[in-house]
């Protein structure tokens, strides 16, 4: 009878060792999911803060970038301008030197124009004054030939003495006519007048001794 109620006790006993050890155990799983989760949420925010941190950490970096870049950016353009202003000063520079030498060559030019119409005007004068020298000098043949018949009709004088006479009177008459020439000339001053008139007088006398010389020899 012992035996019998034992059983039942130890069943029991049993029966509630494995009721208080299942509480445990889902105890512990309870404890263990809490923990778990408690965990995961910590996790969780751990790794949103950590997100944050590199996403701000990022924004910092992108706007030091940008500030980086801006100065950058406003340093290469100082530089440039700076070196766009000192070649736009050296063209400057240059475009005044290129003024200055074109106004210089344009009064070069003036002065060479002015030069060659003065030169122009010269040539036009030396050459109305041949031909007026060409006229007195054929108007002097002819007075010097009448001259010259005169003598030898009025005085009675000999061919040679006339030619003699008349060749003298040539030679006075153009050498008056020289020293007027050459006053002229001078006054209009031309370079080298002197010298000019000079060799036209001689070209002058010789043509006209010769011309008479010839004229005498004939008659």
């Amino acid at each position: 009878m012992q035996s019998t109620l034992t059983i039942p006790l130890i069943l029991g006993a049993v029966g509630l060792a494995l009721a208080v050890l299942g509480l445990g155990f889902f105890a512990g799983w309870l404890m263990n999911s809490r923990i778990r989760r408690n965990r995961l949420e910590s996790t969780k925010d751990e790794v949103g803060r950590l997100l944050e941190e590199g996403r701000q950490e990022a924004e910092s970096l992108k706007r030091t970038a940008a500030l980086e870049a801006k100065d950058e950016w406003r340093r290469e353009r100082e530089l440039l301008e700076q070196e766009l202003e000192r070649n736009k000063r050296a063209l400057r520079q240059q475009e005044s030197g290129l003024a200055e030498r074109e106004q210089q060559l344009d009064r070069k030019v003036d002065v060479l124009e002015s030069k060659e119409r003065s030169l122009l005007k010269t040539e036009q004068e030396l050459g109305n004054r041949e031909e007026e020298i060409s006229r007195d000098e054929e108007r002097v043949r002819d007075m010097l030939r009448q001259r010259r018949i005169q003598l030898e009709e009025l005085a009675d004088l000999s061919s040679a003495d006339a030619r003699r006479l008349v060749i003298e009177q040539q030679e006075e008459s153009a050498r008056q006519y020289a020293a007027r020439r050459v006053r002229e000339i001078k006054d209009y001053g031309i370079a080298n007048a002197n010298r000019e008139a000079k060799e036209i007088i001689a070209r002058s006398i010789e043509r006209f001794a010769g011309e008479l010389a010839m004229e005498s020899t004939v008659s």
